[in-house]
């Protein structure tokens, strides 16, 4: 049977949140704009190394600078889950998304979901560490490939393996996290397998090994008042 510890550091990459777009200092985007100067590739290394560094140093205002329109949808998506879904729909929902929903509801009550700006939220995550640094601390990218106005990049050791993913939108490339969210799905469901324990206890362990908050398992049926 799988350990606790195994999963831990998958489900660490889902607890970052964002939602509703800052505006980006132009001292510090390396995505800033589209004008002429260096290629694709050398614009999305560039937007790596700036997300890298929002992680490493929890700066939350460079993190919500880095990532894409539809990281923030997903996430804006997610809170809003988070205040309006039962049980049974929650149960529907992929993991990445219920286990963030169900972390949501832990750590705040509803009027503080219902006040809180996705924007604030990512920031928020990134500053109290919510995200794990090791995801990217000794990352370093191999390959490059762009298709039009997506692209993905592997990480040595790994040279064919897609591991992150990048948007270009009207002021140049972002990170694309909403990307990773599938793979970890997949991956998830593939240690529940082998692991012969239920999505609910997963979560449940999980939240209980990354927050001192006492648990209230009343957080599967909404959010607490």
């Amino acid at each position: 049977m799988n350990s606790w510890p195994a999963i831990l550091p998958a489900i660490a990459l889902l607890l970052v949140g964002c939602g509703g777009r800052t505006q980006r200092p132009d001292n510090r985007s390396a995505a800033a704009d589209d004008a002429p100067g260096p290629g694709d590739e050398v614009r999305i290394r560039a937007v790596f190394q700036q997300y890298r560094q929002a992680l490493l140093t929890t700066d939350g205002a460079l993190a919500v600078a880095t990532v894409d329109r539809r990281t923030i949808e997903w996430y804006d998506a997610a809170l809003k889950d988070a205040l309006s879904l039962n049980r049974e729909a929650l149960a529907r929902l992929p993991f990445v998304r219920k286990f963030t929903v169900l972390r949501l509801r832990h750590e705040f009550d509803r009027r503080t979901l219902e006040r809180m700006a996705g924007d604030a939220l990512f920031a928020y995550a990134v500053e109290q560490g919510w995200i794990d640094k090791s995801s990217v601390e000794k990352a370093v990218l191999a390959q490059v490939e762009t298709t039009g106005d997506a692209a993905h990049a592997s990480v040595e050791g790994q040279p064919q393996t897609p591991v992150f993913f990048f948007s270009r939108e009207e002021d140049g490339w972002h990170f694309a996290l909403w990307r990773t969210f599938p793979i970890v799905d997949a991956a998830i469901a593939h240690l529940l397998k082998k692991s012969h324990r239920t999505e609910d206890d997963y979560c449940l362990k999980a939240l209980q090994s990354l927050s001192t908050r006492q648990l209230d398992p009343a957080i599967f049926d909404g959010p607490r008042s």
